[in-house]
């Protein structure tokens, strides 16, 4: 319930996206749906529980820009609506500003590795350990 608010957010954006034939495909895995063809140049957003990426986005533990993502929905079951003021906007401003924000680019601010951190972490723990393919050598070890 935390969450439920920015959920209700990414649900009406999921709709839409799909009422006006935006959306690709919908998949789901752990707790979130992955919306396909929303975004373009590999790029994606959370809002709740929905995640919205480009062509070929799948809920996959093997996709690092679905398990980036999915941490980013971990950041936001923890904040509530908070994320939205200290991961939400300013991820925002610094995705929009190509040479970075005060020197710092955006992969490299605390929000964006904290969301890929979390991601790893939950499909290293969940998916780590007898999934095909997934040990420290395969390049979906994260």
């Amino acid at each position: 319930t935390y969450n439920s608010p920015l959920s209700a957010i990414g649900n009406v954006i999921g709709h839409a996206t799909n009422m006006f034939g935006t959306a690709s495909e919908v998949t789901y895995l752990d707790g979130m749906a992955a919306v396909g063809g929303i975004t373009n140049g590999g790029k994606a957003f959370t809002v709740g529980h929905y995640s919205f990426g480009p062509d070929n986005y799948r809920a996959d533990w093997r996709d690092h820009l679905f398990v980036h993502e999915y941490g980013h929905y971990i950041q936001a079951q923890r904040m509530g609506w908070s994320y939205i003021s200290l991961v939400g906007l300013p991820s925002l401003i610094s995705c929009s500003r190509e040479g970075g924000w005060h020197g710092v680019t955006h992969d490299y601010r605390w929000f964006e590795q904290n969301a890929s951190k979390l991601g790893a972490e939950h499909f290293d723990k969940h998916y780590g350990s007898g999934a095909d393919g997934y040990d420290s050598a395969s390049e979906h070890f994260f």
